[in-house]
């Protein structure tokens, strides 16, 4: 994952578009409201044991089943 990216994900966040389902120690499973669908989507993302950088990111959104690359 780039720093745009983390950085997209974060602003989601800040402006109350993200909303946690649940929180394993590597594990984080999050449902985001997108700006451009007004479905929600569940977006799953993997961390490194030692928690420095993400390993892999799904998302449930028909661009990501299609192409396998993240929406925007």
């Amino acid at each position: 994952m780039d720093s745009v990216t983390w950085l997209e994900g974060s602003d989601l966040d800040s402006s109350g578009k993200v909303s946690l389902l649940s929180e394993l120690p590597t594990l984080v499973t999050c449902k985001v409201h997108s700006p451009l669908d007004p479905s929600h989507h569940e977006v799953r993302f993997k961390l490194h044991p030692n928690e420095t950088f993400v390993q892999w990111v799904e998302c449930t959104c028909k661009a990501y089943k299609k192409t396998g690359k993240l929406c925007k």
